[in-house]
This record gives C-alpha cells, structure tokens and sequence, in this order.
C-alpha cells in the first residue's frame, strides 16, 4: 500500500485564451462586447459556509477583472497577464515543444523509462504540436495577439469572487471561432 505524502490540492481553475486582431486590451475589450451575451452568466457558489448563493456576472464585471489583472501584470510577478503577440505565443510554445522532445530522449537513454510516464510526456507532446498548428493557421489568419488568464474558486489570476467563480464553472463553456476573435478554455483541475 502506498501513501501519499507530497501536497495534495483541491484548487481548480479555468485558463481562457483570447486570439484576436488588434495589439491592446481595448481592442480586446471591443471584439468582447460583440458578444456580451455569452458572458452574462449565473452560478451556484458555495462559500464555505455550506450554503448556496446564487451569483450573477456580466461582461463589464469580468472585464473590470481583466483589466485589474493586466495593471497588476506590472507590480506582482505572480500574475502575469498580459497581452503578446501571436509570434511570442508561437515562440514559447516551439520551446515547450522542445523541452518536451528533450526529455523523452532523456527518458527513453536514461535507465528510468516509465513508460507511464513516457505516455504522459508524448501525449503532451501531441497537443502542443496540434496547438503549435492552430497558432500558425491563426497567424496566416491574420490573428496577432494573445491574452492568457486563468479564473478560478480558489486558483488562477482571478481568484474567487462571484467572476471568479462564474467564469471557472460557466464560462468554461464559452467558446468562440470568428473572423476576428476566438476563444478556447482548458480544464485546470
């Protein structure tokens, strides 16, 4: 029997990506209201207390959210949300890419080939190629920048909260793939 005695968490978070035209959050801010329906969102959020509240978020809250995190972007180096170009995107993905190859060879010369492990580093290696694919088709799309946050109960740049929570178990559903904004979410739990 084996016991577990490194840290355990409950936190959980849903990280959106926004893929738009333009180069400063205003013109993020723009694309969004185009469609300010899809964020007027209601959830459940228990606080602790055990009991239910019902909360209710619309787009100029969560955008107050965004625009807090990226002025914060400046003064605390653990937020860092901040808006960057396709091409930085398609950089840093081309070094996780990279790192990743290097350590399945690594794994696979090394005398430690689990391949569970293995599994799991090949796998990650798959998405970050077909993601590395989006971006490019993104970029020949005429897509140029990036903004990348996290909101969550207890976890991400928005923590907590009616948005924080709103966003992490209803927003997560929020997809959009227009000619001038798309957005995707990924299960942080």
């Amino acid at each position: 029997m084996k016991i577990k005695s490194d840290f355990v968490t409950n936190s959980s978070s849903t990280s959106f990506t926004f893929i738009f035209k333009g180069s400063d959050k205003w013109d993020l801010y723009r694309e969004l209201q185009n469609h300010k329906d899809l964020f007027d969102l209601t959830t459940d959020c228990y606080y602790g207390s055990g009991e239910s509240t019902t909360v209710k978020v619309d787009l100029w809250q969560i955008i107050r959210e965004i625009d807090s995190s990226i002025q914060h972007y400046d003064t605390d180096l653990w937020m860092n949300p901040k808006i960057i170009t396709v091409d930085e995107y398609i950089k840093e993905l081309e070094k996780e890419r990279d790192g990743t190859i290097n350590v399945i060879k690594s794994m696979k010369n090394g005398e430690n080939n689990d391949r569970s492990f293995l599994d799991i580093y090949e796998d990650s290696l798959s998405e970050i190629k077909e993601k590395l694919d989006k971006f490019k088709r993104y970029k020949i799309d005429g897509f140029n920048a990036v903004f990348h946050i996290g909101f969550g109960d207890n976890d991400g740049e928005v923590q907590g909260g009616p948005v924080g929570y709103a966003m992490d178990y209803e927003g997560r559903y929020i997809n959009i793939e227009n000619d001038n904004l798309i957005i995707f979410t990924e299960q942080n739990r």
